[in-house]
């Protein structure tokens, strides 16, 4: 493998973690937006093959009945923080564990997660008055809990948060790194109520962990559908990170019910599944991390989940095949990998709105920026990455649609994308009110919007870059910023 590549691939590979290239750097000087200006990516590889070739699908119309545009709140988080987990309660939203630095190379013999920028408090704010509230982690779960890369969902009042990556001895010792094998589970309004009280004491008690192997994953992602939860694919990293080093790719889709009555928390019917056609390693769709993964309406009317890009092939590339999970009771769900369509943006996990038009049949899952591997040129060419612009950051809009005979990808024009280099591991916090699909967590009936231009949500922490390819010249920064999220129609 050339070596510009590999350590291109690297630098990408601790993305949603963060890296830094120094122990313990002083704060760095954050820009405003308006004084960044992304530096252009270079011109270069092949030319794009025709989008035309994905028309003429059932269900999907040949121009999205929408676009989105995202614009900048008047509202800020107290700090920047990237890779959470998160969750709502009482119009107030809760962040957990995380990063509190932005990505930088790692191809240096300084430590790339450095505790100094671990979000060891939790944090609690208010968007509607801009308030915010603070309080450390207890001291029993301060390392779990402080971790990046976590899987994370909510269920009812319950956030259940899934292994994550970090230093469990509150120092930069290579020894003390490693993915955590621990399932957590947070009362959500009484932990935001123990923090704005200043309760620690309540706040503790209202959190309950077991250590069970089967969660010792990162860079997953976790969701439920009926009575089953989904920890989608993953990796365990069990060292301090290193150049050239890979960790060990879970390669499955683990099933398990989870119970939790507020003082016990217990698995039962757990089952894994790989990779139907036995393939391994980079030769399997299943190796996969740093992915989205989104709740869906199938083709055929059920609940579902669908699998979107991820990292890293076998050319170091990311995944442009998706993976569709549908569940069949307490059978073994079905897993399709989609040979047929290729998505070309938007490969990383990153913020997404799910919208449902029940009138056609159509699932549409829009993208919010992250990284990519086609990009826009400065004379508005859609041309894929190549050797001097691998997986660059974008601040790309792109929806993924899905019907009864095929999948679509709609690329928003270059005109029509993020206000800056946004998006990724951040979250799409929807706007109180919208209607849900029924049974759903996070689909939006569009049927049921009404109005030319809808505020549908809050795009929330994450990553902002100023480069498409971070360096030391080009720095990356925890978002501060909340930028709101319109659906607009004709």
């Amino acid at each position: 493998m050339n070596p510009a590549w590999k350590t291109l691939a690297f630098s990408l590979l601790c993305l949603s973690l963060a890296c830094k290239t120094v122990n313990t750097p002083p704060e760095p000087v954050r820009p405003s937006p308006a004084e960044v200006t992304p530096t252009p990516a270079p011109d270069s590889g092949p030319k794009p093959e025709p989008l035309s070739s994905q028309a003429g699908l059932a269900g999907l119309p040949a121009t999205l009945p929408f676009h989105l545009e995202v614009s900048e709140s008047s509202k800020s988080l107290p700090k920047g923080v990237q890779s959470f987990a998160f969750a709502t309660s009482g119009g107030k939203w809760l962040f957990v564990g995380g990063r509190t630095n932005g990505f930088h190379l790692t191809a240096t013999s300084m430590r790339t997660f450095p505790v100094a920028y671990a979000n060891t408090q939790l944090l609690v704010f208010d968007p509607v008055s801009g308030r915010s509230w603070s309080r450390d982690l207890p001291a029993a779960y301060l390392s779990r809990l402080s971790a990046t890369n976590t899987e994370s969902h909510q269920d009812g009042d319950t956030l259940y948060v899934v292994g994550g990556y970090g230093s469990n001895c509150g120092k930069d010792t290579a020894s003390c790194y490693g993915t955590y094998p621990n399932l957590t589970a947070l009362k959500v309004k009484d932990v935001i109520d123990a923090v704005v009280a200043g309760n620690d004491a309540k706040l503790a008690s209202s959190i309950v962990s077991i250590e069970d192997t089967r969660f010792q994953v990162a860079g997953g992602v976790l969701r439920k559908v009926g009575d089953y939860f989904y920890l989608v694919m993953g990796q365990n990293y069990s060292r301090i990170y290193s150049a050239g080093v890979s960790g060990a790719y879970t390669e499955q889709v683990r099933r398990f019910k989870l119970g939790f009555d507020g003082q016990t928390l217990t698995v039962s019917d757990y089952q894994a599944f790989g990779d139907p056609k036995g393939a391994q390693g980079t030769e399997s769709q299943f190796h996969r991390r740093d992915l989205n993964v989104t709740e869906a309406i199938t083709p055929s009317g059920n609940p579902g989940l669908n699998v979107w890009g991820g990292v890293f092939t076998a050319d170091d590339g990311g995944w442009s095949h998706p993976i569709y999970i549908e569940p069949r009771g307490s059978e073994a769900p079905t897993l399709t990998v989609d040979a047929n369509f290729e998505q070309k943006t938007n490969y990383y996990e990153c913020a997404n709105l799910l919208m449902y038009d029940a009138t056609t049949g159509s699932m549409y899952t829009t993208l919010f920026g992250g990284i990519s591997n086609y990009y826009y040129t400065q004379t508005g060419e859609l041309v894929p990455g190549g050797t001097t612009n691998s997986l660059p950051f974008t601040n790309i809009i792109s929806t993924l649609g899905r019907a009864s005979n095929g999948t679509r990808e709609y690329i928003q024009p270059m005109n029509q994308g993020l206000p800056a280099l946004i998006g990724a591991n951040a979250e799409l916090v929807l706007a109180p009110g919208l209607p849900l699909v029924q049974g759903s967590h996070a689909i939006v009936d569009y049927t049921k919007l009404t109005g030319n231009r809808v505020l549908v949500g809050y795009i929330v922490g994450g990553i902002r870059a100023t480069a498409w390819q971070a360096s030391g010249t080009n720095p990356t920064y925890p978002l501060e910023k909340l930028y709101e999220v319109y659906v607009v129609r004709p």
